[in-house]
């Protein structure tokens, strides 16, 4: 019998801080994943540098000339600079917030608030693995072999994969294992993938790997909210190897039974 195993943990992204978060999957064909995601809400941070903005223009028609906009632009890439290059969420978002919120709280007459907001993000900090372990040992390159979906939820788990058709309806499924690793297809003309992810949890499988049609390639969007497995998607070539693998095993499981 085939066995994959899913090892995946990455954290949730409701919290007010930056966190931390990995996954790894083993697959029936025993195969690795390893994910690291960070989620963060806007909020200052000690270790950010704050720049003070150009002086103010006189005029409007000063404030549009080409040397002023550069002023700005400039200090906004001074802080992302100070920033590992980024002013995204994770790091120079609230240096960014903190550099015009003083330029129009001190050189202009408008009334200005902050109001501070949470949002999903998630970023790999460790890139996934994926290997095979049972019956052959393979191991998988991320993003030329498999990429690990956004969102996919904590998980370590070692199962039998099992194909389920498209994973759209419930007659995919017939006849599904619980606690497998549910192998499903795409063509970019059949459901979306969260029915995929859903349909997978109704039959209580343990992950769920997607693969591709070559066509499309792979992809790692999909999830609106936490996958309750890991959930991954792989090349049309490596599903063909991993079902190709499970139909002779299970020939041979026939042949002894």
């Amino acid at each position: 019998m085939e066995y994959s195993s899913l090892d995946a943990s990455h954290l949730p992204w409701w919290k007010n801080k930056k966190i931390l978060a990995g996954i790894g999957v083993l697959v029936g064909i025993v195969i690795v994943m390893a994910v690291v995601a960070v989620a963060v809400v806007a909020s200052e941070t000690e270790d950010e540098k704050k720049l003070e903005p150009p002086g103010e223009p006189n005029t409007l028609e000063e404030a549009m000339r080409v040397e002023n906009i550069m002023e700005h632009l400039e200090s906004l890439q001074a802080i992302a600079d100070d920033n590992s290059g980024s002013r995204t969420a994770i790091t120079g978002f609230n240096s960014s917030v903190d550099y015009v919120w003083d330029l129009l709280t001190g050189e202009t007459d408008y009334n200005v608030t902050l109001q501070e907001f949470q949002f999903p993000f998630y970023m790999e900090l460790v890139p996934p693995k994926l290997q095979q372990v049972l019956p052959l040992n393979a191991t998988y390159k991320n993003t030329n072999d498999f990429r690990a979906l956004r969102f996919c939820v904590t998980g370590d788990v070692t199962a039998p994969i099992q194909p389920a058709g498209s994973g759209c309806v419930d007659a995919d499924y017939e006849g599904f294992m619980e606690g497998s690793i549910a192998m499903v297809t795409r063509n970019g003309l059949d459901c979306p993938v969260l029915t995929k992810v859903s349909m997978a949890e109704k039959y209580n499988a343990s992950g769920v790997i997607i693969i591709t049609d070559a066509n499309f390639g792979l992809f790692t969007r999909g999830l609106e909210v936490m996958s309750p497995f890991p959930a991954f998607s792989i090349t049309a070539q490596l599903g063909q190897d991993l079902l190709e693998v499970y139909e002779a095993l299970k020939e041979q499981l026939t042949l002894f039974n």
